[in-house]
């Protein structure tokens, strides 16, 4: 039998006690920001419809981010679009995800960039 590799993790205290699917989002946001390579960033640390999932610095500027798992409803996505007016990545593990958000995006949003994350293994 080979050995087993032990894993510990230790959270920071505002990120310890989220549920699991909060930092599987968290996870997805990092990853997102990590493919991205700003100069700098902002990751909050409780999201909500109105707050973007991160906030991105490059050289040519500033945009957000926001990472759809797949369970936004329609009427979330259009005022997600509404609200983010910065160049905005939109970010998730489905294409068929993307190329749904890309056309409720038409008419709402000048600068939707999408973005295809790859599931964490």
């Amino acid at each position: 039998m080979r050995g087993r590799l032990v894993l510990h993790v230790y959270a920071e205290p505002q990120v310890a006690e989220l549920p699991d699917h909060l930092l599987y989002h968290l996870l997805l946001t990092s990853e997102a920001v990590e493919r991205l390579r700003p100069l700098a960033w902002e990751i909050p640390s409780h999201g909500n419809t109105t707050t973007p999932d991160a906030y991105l610095l490059f050289p040519w500027g500033e945009a957000l981010l926001e990472v759809d798992t797949g369970h936004y409803s329609p009427e979330a996505v259009r005022l997600k679009l509404r609200l983010f007016r910065e160049p905005l990545y939109w970010a998730t593990l489905s294409p068929e995800r993307l190329t749904w958000v890309s056309r409720l995006a038409q008419g709402l949003h000048n600068d939707l960039r999408p973005l295809l994350l790859t599931p964490p293994e």
